[in-house]
């Protein structure tokens, strides 16, 4: 057992290091912090009533069916089914997010070895993409929305039609349309984003005809059309009015104007991977450019060039959209990443090639140490984020989760809140969770505004105004505090 085991880690050590490395910033504290507020809170309460309901064709928020968040659920299916297994909780909403974040590191390095035959490209590739604050973030690999579980389905298109370009395998042809089908399914419209540059990559390579003469092409589009189209008109049909929802949500609505006030100028996304989502990489990325495009391998030359047009035009399509979010740039990163890794080999292929240095050493560390050295700060950045998540006491991030950690404690036994009242006015879909799993368990918690306050009832407050107005206007006594969160035992009103 010892010699197996000892000869496994000696020829797959790479993949084990790899292994390391992706999985600790992807599923490291990944339940730590509560739900967050707006788009993770609602697909988490889609989940859970999905969970509960078994309506897997409509989606519903507080009992009704949710014609805000008109998204197919494919993202929401997989959360609902993991709640039966994990329960329902943070984990549960955001270990699908996570799982196609290493989906997608996976599917780098085996294109990487396919195509190039070079798994080092894309282990830095990899590096790269997990290092960056973009990718590895809120409404990225650490939360549950659809932008993660997006990307993987937009990689692996793009990765399944170039290899369909270069070898004419069908297999290929229809694992782009099954890629494809499972993004809009997720993402809707926004998973087509990159169509453009492959159409025009296509007539690039003059393959058009080619393609359209096909036979499987047909098939693939015949696939793609009855589980996308079908899904929609399926739920039209279930229920009326859904398709003018999508509309205004996810089309021409969100694209002509800037939906709940997200206007931001033309250069929104590149100001942002300069300033943060993509540094300090992106400094690199214009040398990842040049070393593809003066690539002596017409392979890497090819490769970068239909790398750089499915960037150009997706950043194109997201930057013309009138509706800007920091999130709709994440499908880039593993393209970016791949075109950014391009110099960054060149270097370590320079080092491992270096004369005199192998003939001194029995083994060549030196391009390791040089991708060791180039990527521990921005890898001791990401772990900082994700291993230690809890927001610093005082902070407004602490503040605002107060409530929710005070919550998921009660789940836990720590806090009773049996028959208490939460005063709180805002939307509170971050906090719905907890509530429905404690009334789960036997205690029934509910949310007020000041004009439902009663004498005689417990009431949790966080929110500084809306303890004033209590003390102001009510007798009350303190039963708890718990940092921010102050639990009141209301007598009678003040005259």
């Amino acid at each position: 057992m010892y010699v197996f085991m000892s000869g496994f880690f000696k020829n797959n050590f790479k993949y084990v290091i790899l292994a390391g490395v992706i999985c600790v910033p992807l599923f490291g504290h990944l339940g730590s912090l509560p739900i967050h507020l707006w788009d993770e809170s609602r697909l988490t309460m889609n989940a859970y009533e999905m969970y509960n309901n078994k309506n897997w064709i409509v989606t519903f928020y507080e009992g009704a069916p949710d014609l805000w968040n008109t998204k197919p659920p494919f993202l929401i299916w997989c959360q609902a089914l993991l709640m039966g297994v994990v329960g329902p909780n943070e984990l549960a909403i955001r270990l699908p997010s996570a799982i196609a974040g290493l989906l997608t590191c996976l599917a780098i390095v085996f294109f990487s070895n396919r195509y190039l035959k070079n798994f080092w490209v894309g282990f830095i590739s990899v590096v790269i993409l997990i290092t960056s604050r973009g990718y590895i973030s809120d409404h990225g690999t650490r939360t549950g929305d659809y932008d993660a579980m997006l990307t993987l389905f937009t990689t692996l298109y793009c990765f399944s039609f170039f290899a369909y370009s270069e070898t004419k395998k069908v297999k290929y042809l229809y694992f782009f349309f099954i890629s494809m089908t499972l993004g809009v399914l997720t993402k809707s419209v926004a998973a087509l984003f990159f169509t453009p540059a492959i159409f025009i990559f296509v007539l690039m390579q003059k393959q058009l005809f080619e393609l359209l003469k096909n036979k499987h092409f047909y098939f693939g589009l015949g696939i793609f059309l009855f589980f996308t189209f079908g899904y929609y008109l399926l739920r039209e049909m279930v229920l009326p009015g859904y398709l003018d929802a999508v509309y205004m949500n996810d089309l021409g609505g969100r694209f002509f104007e800037a939906i709940e006030n997200h206007k931001q100028d033309s250069w929104f996304y590149y100001d942002n991977v300069i300033s943060s989502r993509f540094t300090p990489w992106y400094l690199f990325l214009p040398f990842g450019i040049l070393t593809g495009a003066l690539n002596k391998d017409e392979r890497i030359r090819k490769l970068s060039l239909y790398f750089g047009l499915l960037i150009l035009t997706y950043f194109i399509v997201i930057s013309g959209s009138e509706t800007k979010l920091d999130w709709y740039d994440l499908p880039l990163y593993p393209f970016i990443a791949l075109l950014t890794s391009l110099f960054l080999y060149l270097i370590f292929d320079v080092i491992s090639k270096i004369e005199f240095v192998n003939q001194l050493l029995k083994y060549n560390f030196l391009p390791f140490a040089f991708v060791f050295f180039i990527s521990i700060n921005p890898y001791r950045a990401t772990i900082d984020r994700v291993y230690l998540p809890k927001p610093k006491p005082g902070s407004w991030q602490a503040n605002y989760f107060e409530l929710s950690y005070y919550m998921r404690d009660a789940i836990h036994g720590k806090h009773d809140v049996s028959d208490n009242r939460i005063l709180y006015e805002e939307y509170n879909a971050q906090l719905q969770l907890y509530v429905k799993v404690l009334r789960s368990k036997g205690q029934v918690v509910k949310f007020i505004c000041r004009n439902d306050i009663q004498p005689n009832t417990l009431v949790l407050v966080q929110d500084d105004a809306l303890k004033e107005y209590l003390t102001d206007n009510f007798k009350v006594e303190k039963i708890e505090v718990a940092g921010n969160v102050i639990k009141y035992k209301v007598h009678e009103q003040r005259r």
